[in-house]
């Protein structure tokens, strides 16, 4: 049986991803970052609802959402 191309490097991948340890964070400092997180789109909430509404207005096909990329990259400038 042939194998698909890539399928070693994909084997090695998930060997060192079992390796690997995830990443932790003291729980004072991510629950900071998800306060801060929170009080950021607090602040941006209008600007995030009006992109949402840009976005919504000028559908695209799966796959193909340039318009709304475009959109989304501005307000992150």
């Amino acid at each position: 049986m042939r194998q698909r191309a890539g399928s070693n490097a994909t084997a090695q991948c998930l060997r060192r991803r079992k390796r690997s340890r995830p990443a932790t964070v003291p729980a004072d400092t991510l629950e900071a970052v998800k306060q801060r997180a929170a009080e950021e789109v607090e602040r941006r909430k209008e600007q995030l609802v009006a992109l949402s509404h840009a976005i919504h207005e000028n559908p695209e096909l799966s796959w193909e959402e340039h318009a709304a990329a475009a959109l989304v990259a501005d307000a992150l400038r």
